[in-house]
Order: C-alpha cells, then structure tokens, then sequence
C-alpha cells in the first residue's frame, strides 16, 4: 500500500515495540520491531470515547453523543475506522464501534471503549498476545504470552475465554492425530507398503527417518507428544497443505471408516478455527470469511464437479459417435474453462456450456435466472437450517463448503451480523470472487 496511509499517522507510544504495517490477507496489523519477552507489556492505550452501557443496549443516540463529544484531532482519528470518504454520521460509526471496541465494565458497570491502536492486532488461533485488559481507569494493556521475535505479527483471539478452551481443543486434535498416525503404522508393519505412511506428515515428525535406521517408529514429541500426561500438538510445526491449512490425517481416516459426510463435518470445524470465524464481529470480518470460503472452497469444489460431469458426458457422446466437433477440441476447450482463473463468470460459462448444449452434451433445460440477492436469501435460509437437507439444492453431497459457512453463521450472533447483513455479504462475496 501507499507510504501515505492513513494507518501510518497513527501516533504509536515511542516505547511500544511494534509497528503497523500491511498483514498478509488480514489488511493491517501490529509487527514486532524488537524482541517482546513473555509477560512484557506491549501496549497500553486510552479510550477514543466510551459508552457506559453494554453492548447490546447501544442506540444510535448514545453513539451520536459520543461523536460530537471528540475534538477535531479525535474525528480525524475516528474516520480511519469507517469506510474512506464516508460521514461521520451515527450508521456509519455504529458497526466501526462494534468492531473495534473492547469491554472495560463489569456486571454492575458495562463500559465499551473505543481504542484504535489495540483494534489493529489482529486474530489468531495460536495468539501470541493476551487479550487486551482494563488495569486502570479506562486504560487497557496487552502483555506477551510468551517471546516474540522481531518482524513477527502481534496477534491475540478475540474470544476471551480462548485460553480455556484452547487447551481442550489441542488436546482433542493432537489425540486425533496421534490415533491417525498409530493406525497408519500399524497398517505399514502389516503391509509394508511405505504408501500408507504420508510423506508430508512422516517425514517432520521424523518418523521416516527413524524407520530408514531400522529403529523404532519414532514421532518427534515436540511437533506432536502422545506421552502420558501430555497430550499436545504444536500448530506451528505441523505440516500444512495449500492455504497454510494443517494436513489432519484423521479427517481421512473418518471419511475412510464412518463416510464422508462424518469427514466433512470435521473438516469444517477445524477450518473454521482456521479462519478464525469465531470472530466474526462484524459486517467487515463476516464479508472476509464469506470471500474466503467462496473463493478457497466454494469455486475449487464446484469447478471440479461441473468439470468431472462434463468430461463423462463427453466421453459418452464420443463413444456413441453423436458429436460432430472433434473430442479433441471440445476436451481442449474445457480444460482452458478448468484452467481458468475466474470460470464463473458468464462469458466463461456460456462459452463452454453453449459448445456443450450445441452438440447434445447435456439436456437442454433452461436453469431459472435468479438475481443474486434473491439466491444469496435463498442460501441463507438453507444454512440457517440445523441439518443438511437442503444442501442437494445448492451443492453436491460431499461439498464442505456449506458446512463451513453453516457453521460461521450459526456460530455467530445475530447482534454482530444481522439477516439482511449476511444476505447482502453474500451477494457481495459472490460478486467479489467473480461467481455470476
């Protein structure tokens, strides 16, 4: 981004160990620029304004006080946090607030403080930051959880109470690939086909190497410890596959043991922690979950079963001999459609769908044109439903794309993103990421 940014006036304490700078996919967050050791406080900040209610019983009147109470230099601030250009005006603050304030009451005094430096450390499942708490007045502070080297990102979980829960939840996953990873063995010393024992996963724990010796299937216990009484896995060192997502190895053996539906359900948890959807705070946050899934599995996952149909109705039709253009042509054609980077867009799609009408491909019933909005209601709806039945309607049965957007919106409460918000995030998000 520019050297002109608007983030970058922001006046950051002279002894505060970050800076902002652009985050990867995240837009900006707070980077090291020196060492942070465990405990050490990383940032102490005061409020833009508070509102001493909670959260759920602000008004437009409460949030309109607040912002003709700042002074000029504080306004100035303040629009660094709503869309560029946009007015100071109650409807433009309110979900800016939403997002980017922190609790600094109690059950007997509810506060929310507005602070804008703490609101550009971003989210992370493996925090290396403590949530931001109240230690005097209406000040907040963050302090390390363990040492930060420089250049690395300043990230905490927006949940306050990750830190209980997050030792359960590694406990969970590192059984689950501790179980994963004896089966695999077992069936290798049964079978002695190497092909059972990834190469990805096997070979960072160490595991290959051990067997190579002719010593004792070794796993590396400071990626993953199955000893008693320990029970963890270390996120940061676990292999990862595209998208910097974990290679799980017991998510397919679910799929192999109990069915895909069982494997699909799994998978969309995890990857849904991977996303950080339990933080969706907001009409900003939801509208960079929905891109991501849209664009990392909604696209990926339909493109291939779009494309594996047509390539067997266009072997059928060869076979049968009732296609008059070459094979040849037609399989060239659909290949640049799969190689494409925006195969959704209608000038993709009726290029090589209208090849296929032509030829008798595929039946030539007309699908029903339907506005996006109108489909982005009708996908909420079927989300909403606490079951999959509606998922034949919108994709195929092994899909995990639904579950996990099932997920983010059932996970997220209606006060953060309303209906109308989730509908209007969706047609946004389809537009976005070029599905027409």
């Amino acid at each position: 981004m520019a050297p002109t940014h608007p983030y970058r006036s922001l006046k950051i304490p002279s002894d505060a160990p970050f800076e902002l700078r652009p985050s990867p996919g995240k837009g900006w967050g707070a980077f090291a620029t020196r060492r942070i050791n465990e405990e050490s406080k990383i940032l102490a900040e005061q409020p833009l304004f508070v509102i001493r209610k909670h959260l759920l019983q602000f008004t437009l009147t409460d949030i309109e006080s607040a912002i003709q109470a700042l002074t000029a230099a504080q306004k100035k601030v303040l629009k660094f946090l709503v869309p560029p250009g946009a007015e100071l005006h109650p409807l433009i603050v309110e979900p800016a607030f939403a997002e980017n304030s922190f609790n600094i009451g109690d059950d007997t005094s509810p506060a929310r403080g507005l602070f804008v430096l703490h609101s550009r450390f971003n989210h992370s499942c493996l925090p290396n930051c403590k949530l931001p708490y109240k230690i005097q007045d209406d000040t907040i502070a963050s302090f390390a959880i363990r040492p930060i080297g420089p250049g690395e990102e300043i990230v905490f979980s927006y949940e306050p109470d990750f830190e209980a829960r997050t030792a359960v939840d590694r406990l969970g996953l590192a059984l689950s690939e501790g179980v994963a990873a004896l089966d695999r063995l077992g069936n290798f010393c049964f079978t002695g086909d190497p092909r059972v024992l990834p190469r990805r996963v096997f070979g960072p724990l160490e595991t290959l190497e051990s067997l190579r010796k002719a010593a004792w299937p070794y796993i590396n216990p400071s990626i993953l410890d199955l000893r008693p009484g320990a029970g963890k896995i270390h996120l940061g060192l676990w292999p990862r596959a595209e998208k910097s997502r974990p290679v799980l190895m017991h998510v397919a053996a679910l799929a192999y043991h109990y069915g895909q539906s069982v494997a699909d359900n799994r998978h969309s948890q995890l990857w849904f922690a991977e996303l950080g959807g339990r933080s969706i705070q907001g009409i900003s946050s939801a509208g960079r979950f929905l891109e991501e899934v849209l664009r990392d599995l909604w696209i990926p996952e339909m493109k291939a079963f779009v494309a594996h149909q047509l390539h067997r109705r266009l072997s059928q039709a060869g076979r049968s001999m009732t296609i008059e253009r070459p094979i040849d042509t037609m399989g060239a054609q659909l290949r640049a459609w799969e190689d494409s980077e925006e195969p959704f867009r209608w000038r993709m799609m009726e290029a090589t769908i209208f090849e296929f009408l032509t030829e008798g491909c595929i039946k030539k019933t007309a699908p029903p044109s339907v506005a996006r909005r109108d489909y982005a209601q009708e996908l909420y709806i079927a989300l909403c439903a606490h079951s999959s039945s509606k998922l034949p309607a919108f994709a195929p049965a092994h899909s995990t794309w639904f579950a996990v957007l099932q997920a983010g919106i059932q996970h997220t409460k209606s006060a953060a993103v309303t209906k109308s918000q989730w509908v209007e995030g969706i047609a946004a998000a389809m537009q976005a990421t070029g599905i027409e």
